[in-house]
């Protein structure tokens, strides 16, 4: 404390976060973990898990390293540690990862990786539409559908055929699950609001937000899907 008070930290004293893991997998001399992420300089997100957490957890401009999960964005729990005091100092670059508000009735959510619409049964093929900024972009029958970000661009909607974005592109990336049609499209949209809707269920079809159960969407109710900021997320270096 000093004589007014206030906290004084150590130079070089970096505080850390961890989400998705427990702290002592990333334990370093050089970086302090606390409990609470509103009191960090870093938030490492560590897995799947880690990313879905990250959207409830960090303030917008705290850095957030992704520690392994798909893409150029992540790294290993190892070099993680390494890395911390110089992301705390801005030495290491980050790059913004748009950050979605879903809603769909009266249920919302945020997703920093992807939004799934997906039959509840295995092999019922549903029929969905997908409109991008106020525009239809088409109509078809497949099991699902998947809107990703560049974040989540590298993960369930490249396992279903979709493109890999590159970390800085303003885009979304629109994907058929199981699609009826050979060669159904996939699309690259641009960072809008974005509504999908069922047209038509053979089965019912739930909707998820980076890989958490929201709800269940009816033919009445479409899924829409807007910008809501971004989230800063270290680009490593040689990645």
């Amino acid at each position: 404390m000093n004589d007014e008070g206030a906290e004084v930290r150590p130079t070089g004293d970096v505080r850390f976060a961890v989400v998705g893991a427990e702290a002592g997998a990333l334990a370093t001399a050089d970086a302090e973990h606390v409990p609470d992420p509103a009191d960090a300089d870093v938030l490492v997100a560590v897995g799947e898990t880690g990313l879905d957490a990250v959207a409830a957890a960090t303030p917008t401009d705290t850095p957030v390293l992704a520690v392994d999960v798909d893409g150029p964005l992540s790294v290993s729990r190892e070099r993680a540690a390494d890395l911390l005091p110089a992301v705390a100092s801005g030495a290491v670059e980050t790059t913004p990862q748009p950050l979605l508000a879903v809603e769909c009735g009266d249920e919302r959510a945020t997703a920093l990786a992807d939004v799934t619409l997906v039959t509840a049964e295995p092999a019922r093929i549903s029929e969905f539409s997908v409109r991008s900024d106020g525009r239809q972009v088409d109509r078809f029958r497949a099991d699902g559908a998947v809107l990703a970000t560049p974040l989540g661009s590298h993960g369930y909607a490249h396992d279903a055929g979709g493109p890999v974005l590159a970390p800085d592109a303003d885009s979304l990336v629109a994907v058929p699950i199981s699609p009826f049609a050979i060669g159904a499209d996939r699309w690259v949209l641009p960072t809008a609001q974005t509504t999908v809707r069922v047209e038509r269920e053979d089965a019912p079809v739930e909707w998820y937000a980076d890989a958490t159960r929201v709800g269940t969407v009816t033919p009445d109710q479409p899924v829409r899907v807007r910008p809501a900021g971004v989230v800063p997320f270290v680009r490593p270096p040689g990645q």
